[in-house]
This record gives structure tokens, C-alpha cells and sequence, in this order.
């Protein structure tokens, strides 16, 4: 079989799931179980319980991965990013993780793309 390779501007949210399921079964059938685990830490409007920001990211062979975290412009500097992190790290702890990979773009000096926990 030769397959067709195809470029998608605007891909299906399916598409990434399909892809991630094929990547862990293939993963996890030459190192065990990954214990995947997706991870929201949420900052929400108090008297709409609608979410207004927050951290996304995932645990997966030991490690949390952190693919964005939002905190919205009035609230910044308040150090709620660094709690929505650090909730993340806590959770990520419970989960028996040995680190943290920040895949985000991070503002301030000196924050490191990756921590041992």
C-alpha cells in the first residue's frame, strides 16, 4: 500500500485523537502502560462558574505536561499563574510523577522548560 499524504489547514479534532490513539498503543505495546491522564487546573468567574482561564496539559510515563496555561489580562500579576502551576505540579505528585515538561511560552526569565519534581 502506498498511502496519500494529505496537509490539512483546519484538521478535525478526531484527526488528533485517531493520531494520539495509534502513537500510545504503539507506545505502550514496547513500554508498558503510559498512565495518559489529561490534567485542567481552572480559574472560574465566581458568580458565572464559567471558565476564564487556567492550565491544560496531561500525565503521561511519569511526567506532566503542560501545553498551555492562560491567566486573563486584568488578573495577571497577582501570581495566579504560578498557583495554576503549582496545583498542576501537586496533582501531577499525586499521580506518582517525577517531573514537569512546560510546553508553553513563558514571559518571564528564568523559568526552566523542565523541573524534576
Amino acid at each position: 500500500m502506498t498511502p496519500a499524504i494529505t496537509v490539512r489547514d483546519t484538521p478535525d479534532p478526531q484527526i488528533r485523537a485517531a493520531l494520539m490513539s495509534l502513537m500510545m498503543t504503539y507506545n505502550e505495546s514496547k513500554t508498558g502502560p503510559s498512565g495518559f491522564a489529561l490534567l485542567a487546573v481552572t480559574l472560574d468567574d465566581t458568580e458565572t462558574g464559567q471558565v476564564i482561564g487556567g492550565l491544560w496539559g496531561r500525565t503521561v510515563y511519569d511526567w506532566l505536561f503542560v501545553e498551555f496555561l492562560f491567566v486573563p489580562k486584568q488578573l495577571r500579576g497577582r501570581g495566579l499563574g504560578t498557583t495554576l502551576l503549582r496545583r498542576a505540579e501537586d496533582a501531577a505528585i499525586a499521580r506518582s510523577c517525577i517531573g514537569v515538561s512546560r510546553h508553553v511560552r513563558l514571559q518571564r526569565a528564568g523559568v526552566l522548560p523542565q523541573t524534576r519534581l
